[in-house]
This record gives structure tokens, C-alpha cells and sequence, in this order.
């Protein structure tokens, strides 16, 4: 192996909440390939733990001390944009946390931008890597796929983090954040819906955008109370794959992905992924019945590794696996087009008329 190939990748983290403790600090400052080198949050204290928790030499101040020396960026704050930007003008690698952005359209010209500076730009679809999605899709080709339901319903997410935070640390919360960007054509019910699809509904739509990658919206409905929604999608083969995702009573946590084949039904089953999370199970049901056994592996680690491996091979000149940017922007595809047809369950998005969904979604 040459140098290259023996190097460890230089990151830094932008952002100190639930995600950072929780799910991609512990991985990175365990993993092999990466050494994490600076780290920054709006609220020092909180780098200031992340550092002295995972060994980080250095607490950045300022965005040219954050970027100085590293490899790639992590970005993990709740509006991501900003930061993407800055570290492509920096011509740094970046990895950024789900959702790339509320708008498609300008998700795509990050996109673009990244590849005119030659650099990666890869966003958080953990689900993917998933072994428990592996094994599903494995036994389940698209040409097989006769339907489904997912559904998300959490009544835990903030009790499930906590533990992670160090003690006396301040939860994050998005309510000191800049607004963010969306398609200005949505109605109000459309954003909210957009805003669960891609904040909670994120892992679902990586399931049904790998399952189906052709998949078209064709129904959303937003709850009156707008804290959940419901929405369908149409396959290429003419399958039929409803979502569901909303909250819960305290303490409940069912994230799951139900698929159905020619004679078998598959369920994948999902714990939240907080701190050493394993895998989902995968469960058969119908011409045989069997809990199917799933790789161990952590999927924040599976996901890591990718992500170096795409580094190095961006490194040495070669094509690599294409990353996750073209399932990113499917996810984003997807839920865009379930915003466009978002009513409620009073009204329809428009006050009547259901709008146009612009051709950039489809």
C-alpha cells in the first residue's frame, strides 16, 4: 500500500450537539483512517468538552483556524450551507449531516460547485449503510417489489441524546439558527412537510430511494396540528410505498421499513442511532419465515470508511463509487416532490387546488 493509501484523513467538526457526541465524534476518534484535528461550536463550552472528551488538540475560534490543515469538514450544525461554502472556497473536502439543504435546486448547485473545485461533498446517509438495508435490498430487486410502508414514529429523540452530552452541557437547538432556505413556491403546509420529510423522515426516504430509485411522489398530507405526515410514492414497477412519520408518547421509538416482495415480506427494524447503535434486523415473512442474521458493523463506522476510501481514491486519480451525492439528491427529489403535494388534512396546500410540481423535482 502506498502512502496514500496508509494516510489518516485530517477532520475537523463544526457543530457540538447529539449528532456530534452521539454518533460521529465516538466513530471518527475510534476509526483507523481519520485523525479529528480541530473542532468548533457557537457555544465554546461545548468544543471545549467535545476536545477534552475525544483527545482534540485544538478548539477553533475562527473559521481560518478551523479549516487550517484538514483534510475534509464536517459540518453538523443545523443550517449547513454556509459552512459548505466556505470550506469549497477553501478547496476542503466536506461531509456534511442530513439534510444538504431544504431546496433541491440549490442542493444541486452546491453540488456543482463542489465538483468545479474538485472536491468531495458528502452528506449523512447512514441509513445506506446500514447492514440491515444491505441484506433487505440484497434479497429484494426493485423488479420484485410489489409494496411497502415505513413508518417513524419518536417519542424518545431528545431522551436517547441526552446521555451522550457531557454533564452540564447545553442540548442543541435549532431556534438560534438563521431561517433556512426553501422552495419559495411552497405553501406554508408544504414546508412544514418538507422540513419533517428531510429532519425526521430522512432515513425512511433513503430506504424507498434505494428500494425504488425511480420512484414519484404521489400523495402527502400534512396533520392538522402539522407535526406529522403521511405520504405515498408510485415505483417504476407500479408499487405502491406508503410513509408515515410523526411523533410519539414518550419513551416510544418504532422506525421501521416494511417491504413486500413476489412471496416474501421483509421488515428492517431500526434502534435509534445514538452512541454504539448496531444495526437493524431484518425479519422475513411469507414463503419462509426467518430473522435473516445482519453483519455487526456500526453504521456511522461503515459510513466513515466509505468516505475515506472515496478520499483516497479521489487522491490517487481514480473514478471510486460515486459516493452518496447522486441518494442524497433522490432523498431530496422525494421529498420535494411530497411537499408540492401537500394538503392537510382540512384543506388542500393551495386552498383548493393542488399546485404544479415544478419538472426540476421530477
Amino acid at each position: 500500500m502506498n502512502a496514500i493509501g496508509r494516510r489518516r484523513w485530517r477532520v475537523a467538526v463544526v457543530g457540538c450537539g447529539g449528532a456530534a457526541f452521539g454518533i460521529h465524534l465516538p466513530a471518527l476518534a475510534a476509526h483507523p483512517g481519520w485523525q479529528i484535528v480541530a473542532v468548533a461550536d457557537r457555544q465554546v463550552e461545548r468544543a471545549e468538552q467535545a476536545a477534552a472528551r475525544f483527545g482534540i488538540s485544538r478548539v477553533a475560534r475562527d473559521t481560518a483556524d478551523l479549516l487550517e490543515g484538514i483534510d475534509l469538514l464536517a459540518v453538523l450544525t443545523g443550517v449547513h450551507e454556509p459552512w459548505i461554502e466556505q470550506a469549497l472556497d477553501a478547496r476542503v473536502h466536506v461531509f456534511t449531516e442530513k439534510p444538504l439543504s431544504l431546496d433541491v435546486d440549490r442542493s444541486r448547485r452546491l453540488r456543482r460547485r463542489a465538483a468545479r473545485a474538485g472536491r468531495l461533498l458528502e452528506v449523512g446517509t447512514i441509513r445506506a449503510f446500514d447492514p440491515a438495508v444491505a441484506s433487505l435490498l440484497a434479497q429484494l430487486p426493485p423488479a420484485g417489489l410489489r409494496g411497502g410502508w415505513l413508518v417513524k414514529a419518536d417519542g424518545c429523540d431528545e431522551t436517547v441524546r441526552r446521555p451522550f452530552l457531557p454533564d452540564g452541557a447545553v442540548p442543541y437547538t435549532f431556534a438560534a439558527d438563521p431561517p433556512q432556505q426553501a422552495p419559495a413556491c411552497l405553501s406554508p403546509a408544504g414546508r412544514r412537510a418538507l422540513e419533517i420529510w428531510l429532519w425526521q423522515g430522512y432515513h425512511l426516504l433513503t430506504v424507498i430511494a434505494m428500494a425504488a430509485p425511480h420512484a414519484q411522489p404521489l400523495s402527502c398530507t400534512l396533520a392538522a396540528d402539522g407535526d406529522a405526515v403521511h405520504g405515498c410514492v408510485r415505483t417504476e414497477t407500479g408499487a405502491v410505498i406508503a410513509c408515515s412519520v410523526g411523533p410519539a408518547v414518550p419513551g416510544i421509538q418504532l422506525d421501521q421499513a416494511v417491504l413486500t416482495g413476489p412471496d416474501t415480506t421483509f421488515t428492517a427494524s431500526f434502534p435509534p442511532p445514538y452512541g454504539p447503535a448496531g444495526p437493524g434486523t431484518l425479519t422475513t415473512f411469507g414463503h419462509q419465515d426467518d430473522d435473516i442474521c445482519v453483519a455487526p458493523d456500526l453504521p456511522a463506522v461503515r459510513m466513515w470508511s466509505a468516505i475515506a476510501q472515496r478520499l483516497t481514491d479521489h487522491a490517487l486519480g481514480q473514478a471510486g463509487d460515486g459516493g452518496t451525492g447522486r441518494l442524497a439528491e433522490n432523498v431530496e427529489r422525494l421529498a420535494a416532490g411530497l411537499a408540492y403535494l401537500t394538503t392537510t388534512t382540512t384543506t388542500t396546500s393551495s386552498g383548493g387546488a393542488v399546485p404544479p410540481m415544478p419538472s426540476e423535482v421530477l
